[in-house]
């Protein structure tokens, strides 16, 4: 066990030495910062000189040095920024005293690193290799900015003398800081690094490279990346803005001149030219403009979006790559390469950062105001020590502090989660209150996740869950702002852990509905994906239950409906039943209200038609599911090709025709004419032969106007076929009467006719002057008078 008297003697000494910040800190963070540190030292010397086991002092320490690592990453008092601060070096030997013989100080100091940069080794592996028997060093240590990863700078430094390119491949505000580390030390051994790196590459230090890193710092800076909106966070990009300002001004009047005007290809635009986006940068940035600079800023109305400004600075970058070869101001030098390092130099340049690095000074960190904001409830939460008695009532003394989410956050992150559940019930009836105060919850739910490590998000969810009534604080139309909320990367985990809470509000197809209505559709793909298994638990076995979906939503956004749920739409339409069930999920309820459903149904069956060009279609569904005053509608949406694969021959039609009856014949034959009417839209393409078409008039005599004008584009074939068969009968019939063969005055030749631009319903023949003389009237009488007689008005 520990020697705790021993480990009480050496925090009591650091009490005595007074801690040291980075010059650059404002004095108020540096008063309050030294105010906490001495705070701290006398927390933890309090623990270990209580008269408790030695299991319930451990828990106590862990407990301290768990609110204390939560608050602590990337600011002025991170174990990495500051190692020498007393508070720093008293937590590591508490953390070295009560490590078990699997676990690393690493893990017990810093929870949320996930991994360290530099070491070649497996992730879990990475934190022994890192300690120098099992004593952590926070010297060889660097925060990244992400505070998920920090980068073992011995084993980094020392491959990248073999290979700059492994230490450039580290994010640009951790270069910065490696750079920064150890003053000259450190700077003059980067430098030399990051000059081989660039030869190497092709990236000399040019105004082309230069404007390359700009573009970078401009993407980085939107959220464009994770899916949000393309807004920048110009405290982001500030300081590369700031560097380019610097060397911009810096060069000469002539390079300015020439490449001032630089515009992307085939772009003529005057605002997209280099200097003016630049202008627009500056002048966002609050840097010194001359009086025309800031006149032509104001004029030229550039849109400030850094996403946008840097497509267009990356096309002008591409359309003229000779601004790579421009060198930067006092830079012309590292244009040549005999000026690289050699091997010597770079060993002595490693040497003297390896000396400096075991006493480098502290680095400010960018996290200071989050941290002091974290200081008041730390105080109260560990001013009893973590003793279990007193525990239950300083707990309901912190709920009633809670005012909102932003307070529920940093207490959550504080205490340690064995006491969550506690808090939680202890807010249980005034949750509401704290996380959906004007109605809506996601908001405070997504600040509260933010502030929470990625692996206790299930807990938060799930004792939510138990310790409230969910559906009164959590709406389905919270669940889809919440993904909007995280990037792409973190949508795997936000699956999982709503998983319980998705499952009690997506009930219904209108909880659907609202979900998908409440937001853009741009967001829907990700909204769908977090949440898919609970939105097709109520929709994929149930075909009315997704058109319920569509039914109570707005029709223009049917086309991107469907496209999400596009899965769901094929599954029940490979069954047989599948989409008459949908299509009958649009009711009508009175005949006042036929055109409005009506007109719903129709824009839900025009975004599915894609989906049934593969799969069988019973058309006389159909015909009974729309009313007959869309059937010219329902067929226009459905084409010809779809059409044709149904109605393959006369025999189709014919049973189509079968299908629409009726008790009142005068109604059955005005249907069917209406059917053949909108088949028009869409006619099937299948070829008819004289013996088919007579077959389908005597089957159907009422409808013979309309077949005619259905079918009048195969008019030709019809017709040379009845004068082929009048030819043969004119040869083998004794009482052959010879047929005209020339047009006399008063008689002209049958011939179809084609149909006028613009014309809803073409004549099928010319009209005649005459009467032919067939060999038989009695066989060619019936045909030509179906063939011949204008068609009637077209029906209502």
């Amino acid at each position: 066990m520990p020697n705790w008297t021993a480990l009480a003697e050496q925090i009591h000494l650091l009490q005595s030495k007074p801690p040291v910040y980075a010059s650059t800190l404002e004095p108020n963070i540096q008063t309050a910062l030294q105010d906490f540190n001495r705070s701290l030292l006398e927390s933890l010397h309090t623990v270990l000189c209580l008269t408790v086991d030695d299991a319930e002092k451990e828990k106590r320490l862990r407990y301290l040095l768990v609110s204390y690592t939560a608050m602590n990453p990337d600011s002025s008092v991170d174990f990495t920024l500051n190692p020498e601060l007393p508070s720093n070096q008293a937590c590591i030997a508490v953390a070295t005293a009560i490590r078990k013989e699997d676990e690393t100080i690493i893990e017990i100091l810093m929870p949320n690193v996930q991994k360290i940069i530099g070491i070649a080794f497996p992730e879990k592996m990475q934190g022994f290799f890192s300690e120098i028997d099992h004593k952590f060093v926070p010297q060889h240590f660097l925060m990244s900015d992400n505070g998920r990863a920090i980068t073992y700078l011995p084993d980094l430094m020392e491959r990248a003398q073999l290979n700059p390119d492994v230490l450039f491949q580290c994010n640009p505000p951790d270069l910065i800081r490696i750079r920064d580390l150890c003053g000259s030390a450190s700077a003059n051994y980067f430098d030399a690094l990051q000059k081989i790196h660039r030869v190497r590459q092709g990236k000399k230090p040019s105004v082309g490279h230069a404007l390359q890193d700009l573009i970078d710092a401009l993407v980085n800076s939107s959220n464009a990346g994770d899916g949000s909106e393309m807004t920048a966070n110009f405290s982001a990009c500030f300081e590369p803005i700031c560097s380019f300002y610097l060397l911009w001004s810096e060069l000469n009047d002539e390079v300015i001149n020439k490449i001032k005007n630089y515009k992307p290809l085939n772009n003529t635009h005057k605002i997209d030219c280099l200097e003016s986006q630049l202008l627009c940068l500056f002048s966002r940035a609050h840097l010194t403009l001359t009086v025309a600079e800031r006149s032509r800023v104001e004029t030229e109305k550039v849109f400030e979006c850094t996403y946008l400004i840097a497509g267009t600075l990356h096309s002008l970058l591409g359309a003229h790559p000779d601004l790579c070869d421009i060198p930067l101001p006092r830079k012309g030098n590292e244009f040549v390469l005999d000026t690289l390092p050699n091997a010597e130099q770079l060993t002595a340049l490693s040497a003297a950062f390896k000396t400096a690095l075991q006493s480098r000074l502290p680095l400010s960190g960018v996290n200071d105001h989050r941290f002091l904001a974290f200081i008041p409830w730390f105080k109260i939460l560990t001013n009893q020590s973590f003793d279990p008695a007193n525990m239950p009532a300083l707990i309901q003394e912190v709920s009633q502090m809670i005012i909102s989410a932003e307070d529920f956050g940093h207490v959550l992150l504080l205490l340690p989660h064995p006491l969550w559940e506690l808090l939680i019930s202890q807010l249980a009836d005034r949750m509401k209150v704290i996380i959906a105060p004007d109605g809506k919850s996601w908001d405070a739910i997504a600040c509260i996740l933010k502030q929470l490590p990625t692996q206790h998000w299930r807990l938060f969810f799930d004792l939510l869950s138990q310790s409230t009534d969910i559906e009164k604080i959590v709406t389905v139309n919270d669940l889809a702002h919440l993904v909007g909320e995280f990037p792409k990367a973190q949508f795997d985990l936000l699956k999982s852990v709503t998983e319980n809470i998705s499952t009690c509000l997506f009930v219904k197809p209108f909880d659907i509905a609202c979900f998908f209505k409440s937001t853009s559709s741009e967001l829907w793909y990700a909204q769908y994906y977090v949440f898919q298994e609970a939105i097709d638990a109520v929709i994929v076995d149930q075909p009315a239950a997704l058109a319920s979906v569509f039914l109570n939503s707005d029709v223009e956004n049917f086309p991107a409906l469907a496209s999400v749920l596009d899965e769901v739409i094929q599954k029940h339409l490979s069954k047989a039943d599948g989409l008459k069930k949908m299509l009958k999920t649009f009711p009508v309820l009175e005949p006042r209200f036929l055109n409005f459903w009506e007109f719903r149904r129709l824009s839900f069956f025009q975004v599915i038609i894609p989906f049934l060009r593969e799969i069988e279609i019973d058309l006389s569904q159909l015909i009974y599911i729309f009313d007959p005053s869309v059937w010219r509608i329902m067929f226009s949406l459905l084409g010809s090709d779809i059409v044709s694969r149904i109605i393959k021959s006369e025999t189709d039609l014919g049973i189509l025709l079968s299908t629409i009856n009726c008790a009142d014949d005068h109604l059955q034959s005005q249907y069917r004419i209406w059917f053949l009417d909108s088949l028009c839209e869409a006619p099937p393409t299948f070829k008819l032969n004289l013996r088919a078409f007579r077959k389908l008039i005597d089957r159907f005599p009422d409808c013979r106007d309309s077949l005619k004008i259905l079918f009048w584009r195969q008019a030709v074939v019809i017709w040379d076929e009845l004068m082929y068969r009048s030819s043969i009968d004119e040869e083998t019939q004794t009482n052959t009467v010879p047929i005209a063969t020339a047009q006399t005055e008063t008689e002209t030749a049958i011939e179809p006719e084609t149909p006028p631009p613009g014309d809803a319903q073409p004549r099928f023949f010319s009209r005649r002057r005459g009467q032919l003389r067939f060999a038989s009237p009695g066989q060619a009488s019936s045909t030509r008078a179906l063939l011949t007689s204008p068609p009637p008005p077209a029906p209502l």
